[in-house]
């Protein structure tokens, strides 16, 4: 009878390790899903400043910071809600990144891009430009941010040229 209990005690302790175990890879996974989306969201910025700019004949004004994109929710400065509650100060993040000249170009709902009838992503995207550090004026960098729900956060940087698009792209860690 001691035996059995004793066998029954290991089995349950053995059983509630497994459940813990399968819980710690679901939110593993649940964790790994929201970077890459939110990872997903930095490079669509990325995506939509390049094709504006291509549009774009005179990019003198741009990383002066006089031009903002299409891709705006409103004035360039001030806090946002994000889907999950927190907030972000635009100032803020931008003061972070002003070693190197970065301005703030683009930001916004990812959502605002997707058709409304489409899965909505819940990433916010803020997107700064910069000018080449070898002084070319045909050549920008480019810096885009996500935030998504759960505290993640992303983000690349590319540099691209009037002539010749895309130069390089990396992701930013």
């Amino acid at each position: 009878m001691v035996l059995a209990m004793m066998a029954l005690v290991l089995l349950g302790a053995l059983g509630a390790s497994l459940i813990i175990i399968a819980d710690t890879e679901m939110k593993v996974a649940g964790n790994y899903a929201l970077a890459q989306e939110t990872l997903y969201a930095a490079e669509t910025g990325l995506e939509i400043v390049s094709q504006e700019l291509n549009g774009t004949a005179d990019w003198l004004p741009i990383p002066a910071g006089r031009t903002l994109s299409a891709f705006v929710d409103g004035p360039p400065g001030g806090t946002r809600e994000l889907s999950d509650g927190t907030v972000v100060n635009l100032a803020d993040v931008t003061a972070v990144l002003d070693n190197r000249g970065w301005r703030l170009f683009a930001f916004g709902p990812l959502s605002r891009l997707q058709e409304p009838d489409a899965w909505q992503s819940p990433a916010y995207v803020i997107v700064w430009v910069a000018r080449d550090p070898a002084g070319d004026p045909s050549v920008l960098a480019i810096r885009a941010e996500a935030y998504g729900t759960g505290g993640t956060r992303r983000a690349v940087e590319a540099v691209i040229s009037q002539a010749r698009g895309l130069l390089s792209w990396n992701e930013v860690r």
